[in-house]
């Protein structure tokens, strides 16, 4: 039976391949890996050993097992994929917002920097933050947004600034407790916030 191989990586191949175009392709590797599977150890293929009716079928097992690791494996990569789109795009999002959208992104992630936690839940009462060319107006889902290293909210708050530890500790519980945060979730270089959270509890 021919082993299987990886495809070696395709240097021609557009470098915006969709994701789904990725997955119908390995899907259909694995139908066809299975069929291929059944064809080899019917009993009925041509030059196929006749065996008995109670001898097990070891082959046959460890085939499936390979299929169902091989899909387990697709899955898990195609959740990771989807992760770092969504943490790439609010990024690309964040370096590209233009007029109002552009300060109050800067604003936000300033205010969280410096500890700011008056302004920020002055910010999730109205929708609104000064800024420096004025009070502007957008309401956003807070645990969405990053700035254009791939922080949130929560990394700003936690990260190096003036900010004292227990103004800091203040932010932390309202972007976790009002907004929602994860205290694990990741930044674009997986650093995660939690972290800091336990090593300021020590």
């Amino acid at each position: 039976m021919a082993e299987l191989h990886a495809a070696p990586p395709d240097d021609g191949r557009a470098p915006d391949r969709s994701l789904l175009d990725m997955m119908d392709e390995a899907q259909h590797r694995l139908q066809h890996l299975e069929i291929s599977c059944r064809q080899i150890l019917s009993p009925t293929a041509a030059g196929s050993p006749q065996r008995s009716p109670q001898s097990p079928a070891p082959d046959a097992k460890l085939l499936q097992l390979q299929v169902a690791h091989l899909q387990a494996q697709l899955l898990a990569a195609v959740n990771r994929r989807e992760d770092e789109d969504v943490a790439f795009r609010q990024a690309a999002q964040y370096a590209t917002a233009k007029g109002s959208a552009n300060g109050v992104l800067h604003t936000l992630f300033d205010q969280a920097s410096n500890g700011k936690t008056a302004v920020l839940k002055a910010y999730l009462d109205t929708g609104s933050i000064p800024t420096r060319d004025g009070l502007r107006h957008w309401k956003l889902d807070l645990r969405t947004v990053r700035n254009e290293a791939g922080a949130t909210l929560l990394h700003a708050a936690v990260g190096v600034s003036i900010a004292r530890q227990t103004v800091k500790v203040k932010l932390v519980h309202l972007l976790v407790n009002r907004v929602g945060f994860d205290p694990n979730v990741r930044d674009v270089v997986s650093y995660e916030s939690s972290v800091w959270l336990l090593e300021s509890s020590c």
